[in-house]
């Protein structure tokens, strides 16, 4: 897919986020692909436009893909907890339509309920992937909303420990989504 500037406005971005492309990309044409590993735009504002042009099921799969790789950080923390790892699984069978949405619905229930102590971002992407991965009945916008839920809570897993950690999970929560593009 060819992202034009003109193609952006189509969506009607913001005007501080349209206007600082244009002055550092003024003539920008390319791929969505190429977009996405420009430093000079922001992670927020890149989520931002995958939204609109991706197919929702990549970003459904996306969703669950940045879940499953900050998992391991909530796995470290509440190693007997098996709700949030179950999720994910759950959400990933519901996506092979190997499962019911009720028990999708369960199992996201179960991932919320892990949040409310813990407050950890895997528990987070988890539980925002089964929204997406559920979502197929509602808009798509929303699936796309909580797909950039997921993809932010693992950026925010490294949030903690320094700016670095964080650019390097939203860098990881990039190429993911370029693999699935």
């Amino acid at each position: 897919m060819k992202i034009t500037i003109d193609k952006i406005k189509e969506y009607n971005p913001c005007t501080d986020g349209i206007e600082k492309f244009e002055s550092q990309y003024p003539n920008y044409k390319g791929s969505l692909e190429s977009l996405l590993k420009l430093e000079d735009v922001s992670y927020g504002d890149k989520i931002w436009l995958v939204c609109k042009v991706v197919d929702v099921d990549i970003l459904k799969q996306w969703s669950v893909d940045c879940a499953e790789f900050v998992v391991d950080n909530y796995n470290k923390e509440y190693p007997k907890d098996t709700r949030v790892t179950d999720c994910i699984e759950t959400t990933k069978l519901y996506l092979e339509g190997k499962c019911s949405s009720e028990e999708l619905n369960i199992a996201r229930s179960a991932a919320r309920s892990a949040a409310r102590p813990a407050a950890e971002s895997a528990t987070w992407s988890a539980w925002s992937a089964t929204w997406s991965a559920g979502s197929a009945s509602e808009s798509a916008t929303w699936s796309a909303e909580s797909a950039t839920w997921s993809a932010r809570s693992a950026a925010r897993s490294a949030w903690s420990a320094e700016e670095s950690a964080r650019k390097e999970q939203e860098d990881i929560n990039l190429s993911l989504l370029i693999g699935l593009l």
